[in-house]
């Protein structure tokens, strides 16, 4: 008020006296006006100076794109004052404890604050254990969601979504089977056809065999899902499988095959024993328990590196019989192998009760070995001359075909039994091939008057003739 006095004597003094009274309160009124103009002009300035300011110093680096929170919080524990002239992620930052100033990116901040080694920074040292305790727990909680959230994301890039259209519609009605009528279709023929393709999509991933759909077990864990009102159940893992839940089944199968040990005590059992080999070419020795309740697998001993003389096949045994029980072992039932007879005998030798007994099976091979094979000196070669004959010329037809691709695609147009491949090892094999020749000899003599016969022939080399006089 007293400003405005002022102006008014000064204007006074100013302006001629002869002037009116409205021109002399017209021009005071323009000098107010112009002077709080100016000052209002002058303040708006000075705010929008402090505004920018405020911001050069409060600009933190903005959340990574695709998080919905702060991935990086330790940013709140400093101030920002500037962009670095190096660019990239580097920012002009103050500490908010001990106000230091760093020039660097987030990584330099969580090693001033979390105190990291070898982080290139020195580490805050006003900190208080309790604010380092909670930037800690900050941080790790950030981090731990960024890495379920980077995870969700690979997961749903990697999912492939399930094909369209169903065939539960047009599938035909068992007969005897009521209709359930169009309102339970409705609602659960969607859900079933998503359910059918996520099952198979497992299939077909990861290489399962078809015939793994038909064990009761597979059927017997989509009833209990189905069945359940199990809210956002996860399938065992694969440590868990691995771990726990391997050894509750050992256990429960332990239990179920306490029956048959306890008619050990009463009838006695037998120890069986027979060698083989993997796919990955590993010498196994398997040791099953026989008796009136059943047959039960011990264990199976790889071999490999070890020379299986009678020697190391006895110590087998001896280990076997010691877990079963001495008192319970009536016999040992082995191949008539020189190593097996003589581990047999040194069982008898050293328990009486316990017999070596042959197998049966494996003698059998023998004999039909002598018959199909006889040596040139057996004194039966003579009299199974024919069957030796008989034998090579079953093998030379399987040979030729199996190892003929041309030979094998004709066959196969026109039989539905493949040949076999049986193993020289197998029981009867010879017997076992001539009864399959036999079986396709149809389809061999339509295999040889096919049209592309003769192109194969013309085009390919034929070394052996096919024989089909039997």
């Amino acid at each position: 008020m007293t400003n405005c006095l002022v102006h008014l004597i000064i204007a006074l003094i100013l302006i001629k006296k002869t002037q009116p009274l409205q021109t002399l309160l017209l021009h005071f009124s323009n000098h107010v006006f112009f002077t709080s103009f100016c000052k209002r002009k002058s303040s708006q300035a000075s705010a929008r100076e402090k505004q920018k300011g405020k911001q050069k110093v409060t600009a933190r680096p903005k959340t990574n794109q695709g998080f919905a929170f702060d991935d990086k919080p330790l940013w709140n524990h400093v101030k920002v004052i500037n962009v670095a002239t190096s660019g990239g992620g580097n920012r002009i930052w103050s500490c908010n404890y001990c106000s230091k100033v760093v020039t660097d990116s987030y990584t330099k901040v969580k090693g001033h604050l979390l105190k990291i080694p070898s982080s290139g920074v020195e580490d805050c040292k006003i900190i208080l254990d309790a604010v380092f305790d909670a930037i800690k727990r900050e941080h790790a909680q950030a981090e731990t969601r960024k890495a379920q959230q980077e995870l969700n994301a690979k997961n749903k890039a990697a999912y492939v979504s399930l094909p369209e259209g169903s065939d539960l519609a047009h599938r035909k009605k068992r007969k005897g089977m009521a209709p359930q009528g169009p309102l339970p279709d409705a609602f659960n023929a969607t859900q079933r056809d998503v359910a059918d393709k996520e099952a198979a999509r497992m299939f077909f991933a990861n290489g399962l065999p078809f015939n793994f759909a038909r064990p009761p077990y597979f059927r017997q864990y989509s009833f209990t899902l189905a069945n359940s009102r199990l809210v956002s159940y996860r399938p065992p893992t694969y440590d868990r499988l691995r771990t726990t839940l391997l050894s509750q089944q050992k256990e429960h199968v332990n239990k179920l095959l306490q029956p048959f040990k306890d008619t050990w005590r009463k009838k006695g059992v037998s120890v069986c024993s027979d060698g083989w080999s993997d796919r990955q070419r590993k010498q196994l020795i398997n040791i099953m328990a026989a008796s009136v309740g059943g047959a039960m697998f011990i264990k199976a001993i790889d071999s490999s590196g070890n020379t299986k003389d009678a020697k190391y096949v006895g110590s087998l045994f001896m280990e076997a019989i010691k877990q079963i029980g001495e008192e319970h072992v009536v016999q040992i039932v082995t191949d008539n192998a020189t190593n097996y007879k003589a581990a047999g005998l040194s069982i008898e030798t050293k328990f009486p009760h316990i017999f070596w007994t042959p197998c049966v099976v494996h003698s059998l091979n023998l004999a039909s070995k002598n018959i199909c094979d006889p040596g040139a000196k057996s004194p039966h070669y003579a009299q199974c001359k024919w069957i030796v004959d008989l034998v090579s010329k079953v093998n030379d037809i399987r040979n030729f075909v199996l190892n003929h691709s041309m030979a094998i695609y004709i066959f196969n147009q026109y039989s539905d039994l493949k040949l076999l491949s049986v193993a020289e090892t197998r029981f009867a094999s010879s017997i076992i091939m001539a009864k399959r020749i036999v079986a396709v000899r149809s389809s061999l003599e339509k295999m040889v008057m096919d049209a592309n016969w003769k192109v194969y022939r013309v085009g390919g080399t034929l070394w052996l003739k096919i024989k089909l006089e039997m």
